[in-house]
Protein backbone atom coordinates (compact mmCIF):
# COMPACT_ATOMS: atom_id res chain seq x y z
CA UNK A 1 0.00 0.00 0.00
CA UNK A 2 2.86 2.35 0.84
CA UNK A 3 4.43 1.69 -2.58
CA UNK A 4 1.18 2.49 -4.40
CA UNK A 5 0.86 5.90 -2.71
CA UNK A 6 4.34 7.08 -3.77
CA UNK A 7 3.49 7.35 -7.47
CA UNK A 8 0.19 9.05 -6.62
CA UNK A 9 2.03 11.61 -4.46
CA UNK A 10 4.60 12.22 -7.16
CA UNK A 11 1.85 12.47 -9.75
CA UNK A 12 0.03 15.07 -7.65
CA UNK A 13 3.26 16.93 -7.02
CA UNK A 14 4.19 16.89 -10.70
CA UNK A 15 0.69 18.05 -11.63
CA UNK A 16 0.89 20.88 -9.10
CA UNK A 17 4.35 21.93 -10.31
CA UNK A 18 3.23 21.85 -13.95
CA UNK A 19 0.14 23.91 -13.11
CA UNK A 20 2.31 26.46 -11.32
CA UNK A 21 4.73 26.62 -14.26
CA UNK A 22 1.86 27.12 -16.72
CA UNK A 23 0.35 29.85 -14.51
CA UNK A 24 3.70 31.61 -14.13
CA UNK A 25 4.38 31.36 -17.85
CA UNK A 26 0.93 32.78 -18.57
CA UNK A 27 1.49 35.58 -16.07
CA UNK A 28 4.92 36.30 -17.57
CA UNK A 29 3.46 36.46 -21.07
CA UNK A 30 0.62 38.71 -19.90
CA UNK A 31 3.12 40.91 -18.03
CA UNK A 32 5.38 41.08 -21.08
CA UNK A 33 2.44 42.01 -23.30
CA UNK A 34 1.32 44.68 -20.82
CA UNK A 35 4.84 46.12 -20.81
CA UNK A 36 5.12 46.01 -24.59
CA UNK A 37 6.05 49.47 -25.84
CA UNK A 38 3.37 50.74 -28.20
CA UNK A 39 4.91 54.16 -28.84
CA UNK A 40 8.15 55.92 -28.06
CA UNK A 41 7.68 59.68 -27.75
CA UNK A 42 10.92 61.66 -27.41
CA UNK A 43 12.48 58.72 -25.61
CA UNK A 44 9.49 58.17 -23.29
CA UNK A 45 7.87 54.75 -23.75
CA UNK A 46 4.11 54.35 -23.73
CA UNK A 47 3.19 50.76 -22.94
CA UNK A 48 0.08 48.69 -23.49
CA UNK A 49 -0.40 48.83 -19.71
CA UNK A 50 -0.30 52.66 -19.78
CA UNK A 51 -3.00 52.67 -22.45
CA UNK A 52 -5.22 50.17 -20.65
CA UNK A 53 -4.91 51.94 -17.30
CA UNK A 54 -5.65 55.33 -18.84
CA UNK A 55 -8.63 53.90 -20.71
CA UNK A 56 -10.04 52.64 -17.41
CA UNK A 57 -9.38 56.05 -15.83
CA UNK A 58 -11.24 57.77 -18.67
CA UNK A 59 -14.05 55.24 -18.33
CA UNK A 60 -14.35 56.10 -14.64
CA UNK A 61 -14.85 59.77 -15.39
CA UNK A 62 -17.02 59.51 -18.53
CA UNK A 63 -18.85 56.21 -17.87
CA UNK A 64 -17.91 54.95 -21.34
CA UNK A 65 -14.84 53.14 -22.63
CA UNK A 66 -12.84 55.37 -24.98
CA UNK A 67 -11.24 54.13 -28.18
CA UNK A 68 -7.72 52.90 -27.46
CA UNK A 69 -6.36 55.00 -30.34
CA UNK A 70 -7.81 58.10 -28.67
CA UNK A 71 -6.21 57.10 -25.38
CA UNK A 72 -2.84 56.65 -27.10
CA UNK A 73 -3.18 60.15 -28.60
CA UNK A 74 -3.96 61.58 -25.15
CA UNK A 75 -0.87 59.92 -23.68
CA UNK A 76 1.32 61.13 -26.57
CA UNK A 77 0.03 64.69 -26.12
CA UNK A 78 0.72 64.56 -22.39
CA UNK A 79 4.31 63.45 -22.96
CA UNK A 80 4.76 66.29 -25.45
CA UNK A 81 3.18 68.83 -23.09
CA UNK A 82 5.53 67.87 -20.25
CA UNK A 83 8.53 67.89 -22.62
CA UNK A 84 7.58 71.34 -23.95
CA UNK A 85 7.18 72.69 -20.42
CA UNK A 86 10.61 71.31 -19.48
CA UNK A 87 12.06 73.01 -22.53
CA UNK A 88 11.02 76.29 -20.90
CA UNK A 89 12.42 75.11 -17.56
CA UNK A 90 9.03 74.32 -16.09
CA UNK A 91 9.24 71.15 -14.05
CA UNK A 92 6.27 70.32 -11.87
CA UNK A 93 7.49 69.15 -8.46
CA UNK A 94 6.19 65.82 -7.18
CA UNK A 95 4.76 67.61 -4.14
CA UNK A 96 2.54 69.71 -6.42
CA UNK A 97 1.32 66.59 -8.21
CA UNK A 98 0.62 64.93 -4.84
CA UNK A 99 -1.28 68.01 -3.64
CA UNK A 100 -3.35 68.01 -6.81
CA UNK A 101 -4.09 64.30 -6.32
CA UNK A 102 -5.20 64.98 -2.75
CA UNK A 103 -7.40 67.83 -4.01
CA UNK A 104 -9.10 65.49 -6.49
CA UNK A 105 -9.78 63.08 -3.63
CA UNK A 106 -11.07 65.89 -1.44
CA UNK A 107 -13.49 67.03 -4.17
CA UNK A 108 -14.79 63.46 -4.22
CA UNK A 109 -15.29 63.57 -0.44
CA UNK A 110 -12.57 61.00 0.27
CA UNK A 111 -8.89 60.95 1.18
CA UNK A 112 -5.96 60.13 -1.14
CA UNK A 113 -5.52 56.50 0.04
CA UNK A 114 -9.22 55.83 -0.61
CA UNK A 115 -8.89 57.37 -4.09
CA UNK A 116 -5.95 55.05 -4.78
CA UNK A 117 -8.05 52.10 -3.61
CA UNK A 118 -10.91 53.09 -5.93
CA UNK A 119 -8.54 53.48 -8.88
CA UNK A 120 -6.89 50.10 -8.31
CA UNK A 121 -10.29 48.43 -7.92
CA UNK A 122 -11.34 49.95 -11.26
CA UNK A 123 -8.28 48.54 -13.02
CA UNK A 124 -6.20 51.70 -13.21
CA UNK A 125 -3.59 53.20 -10.91
CA UNK A 126 -2.59 56.18 -8.84
CA UNK A 127 0.30 56.71 -11.25
CA UNK A 128 -2.03 56.96 -14.22
CA UNK A 129 -3.97 59.81 -12.63
CA UNK A 130 -0.80 61.49 -11.35
CA UNK A 131 0.70 61.42 -14.86
CA UNK A 132 -2.41 63.10 -16.16
CA UNK A 133 -2.28 65.71 -13.39
CA UNK A 134 1.44 66.37 -14.01
CA UNK A 135 0.76 67.06 -17.70
CA UNK A 136 -2.15 69.36 -16.87
CA UNK A 137 -0.12 71.30 -14.32
CA UNK A 138 2.89 71.59 -16.61
CA UNK A 139 0.84 72.75 -19.58
CA UNK A 140 -1.12 75.27 -17.50
CA UNK A 141 2.13 76.71 -16.12
CA UNK A 142 3.59 76.93 -19.61
CA UNK A 143 0.54 78.69 -21.03
CA UNK A 144 0.43 81.12 -18.08
CA UNK A 145 4.12 81.86 -18.44
CA UNK A 146 4.25 82.24 -22.21
CA UNK A 147 1.01 84.06 -22.83
CA UNK A 148 0.45 85.95 -19.60
CA UNK A 149 1.04 89.38 -21.10
CA UNK A 150 -1.28 88.73 -24.04
CA UNK A 151 -3.98 87.31 -21.76
CA UNK A 152 -4.00 90.31 -19.46
CA UNK A 153 -6.43 93.00 -20.48
CA UNK A 154 -6.05 96.42 -18.95
CA UNK A 155 -9.09 98.11 -17.42
CA UNK A 156 -8.57 101.06 -19.76
CA UNK A 157 -8.87 98.72 -22.77
CA UNK A 158 -12.16 97.34 -21.44
CA UNK A 159 -13.50 100.83 -20.78
CA UNK A 160 -12.44 101.95 -24.27
CA UNK A 161 -14.34 99.05 -25.85
CA UNK A 162 -17.47 99.83 -23.81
Amino acid sequence: MWHNSIPARWGSLITAVLAAVVMLAGASIAHAQAQAVVALVDGVPITQLDIMERAKLEQLSTQKMPALGDVLNILINEVLEVKEAKRFEIDVPQSEVDNSYATVAQHMGIDAPKLTEILVHAGTSEQSLKSRLRAQLAWAALVRGRFKSSLEIADTDVEAQL
